[in-house]
């Protein structure tokens, strides 16, 4: 019997682009983006709208934009499943991680001027795997706040400060090919040097998952005492 499969595209509808009211050279977009997952006669789709800041020196030609093809990632989605229907959240399949190095995170948002951070970023956590995220400014940083240790210098992490989406995308690129580069020895030694840091943030994690319910108790106990600081739950006062 074939795999079941499911199709994923995203597309740009649209994009509007004018000059500031103010002056500046910076080039305002509103990209109007679709999201469109497909799995036999049954289909999902999203639609919205972003409106992203350029620089001059980063300027990206609408022409250039209507000529990128559609990106496809199609993929059998009961990789761990036996009967072939279990996937996504708590179905991870494991060989991946256990067969590489690093991981390298697709975060949900990238042009939020502030940090997030979904599912997508834990996983590598849950797994023993360093990684490079690539997602908003300050994601890093939002995770830290949570006891996570992140991997720096191991991993070049400057990415995280750059507000500018494309100068921090090539950060974040050159950090790759740095790491691609390094012979199968390099990398080996590399990622064990990481150990602490790895297993730190593993049993924080089962930590976090077995206070999870006292967790949402504190939370709401406090919740008209909460200062702008981030909530810090009771089991990690102790």
């Amino acid at each position: 019997m074939a795999k079941t499969k499911i199709s994923y595209s995203w597309v740009i509808n649209a994009l509007d682009a004018k000059i500031k009211e103010d002056d500046q050279d910076n080039v305002v977009y509103n990209v109007h983006w679709g999201y469109y997952a497909n799995k036999g006669d049954n289909s999902v789709s999203m639609i919205g709208t972003y409106g992203v800041v350029y620089d001059k020196d980063n300027f990206i030609e609408y022409d250039k934009l209507k000529k990128m093809k559609y990106q496809y990632v199609d993929y059998p989605i009961a990789m761990e499943a036996k009967n072939g229907m279990h996937h996504g959240y708590g179905w991870e399949n494991h060989k991946p991680y256990l067969d590489t190095y690093f991981s390298i995170v697709t975060e949900t948002a990238f042009l939020h001027p502030t940090g997030y951070v979904s599912e997508k970023s834990w996983k590598p956590i849950a797994f023993f795997h360093p990684f490079i995220l690539v997602g908003s400014p300050g994601s890093l940083k939002f995770i830290r706040e949570y006891g996570f240790k992140t991997f720096s210098p191991f991993i070049d992490e400057s990415y995280d400060d750059v507000k500018t989406p494309v100068k921090r995308f090539k950060l974040i690129e050159k950090e790759i090919v740095r790491l691609g580069k390094m012979s199968k020895q390099e990398i080996h030694d590399w990622y064990w040097s990481m150990e602490d840091i790895l297993t730190h943030n593993f049993k924080l994690f089962n930590e976090y998952g077995k206070n999870h319910g006292n967790i949402y108790d504190d939370f709401f106990k406090n919740i008209f005492n909460l200062s702008d600081e981030i909530f810090i739950p009771e089991f990690r006062k102790k």
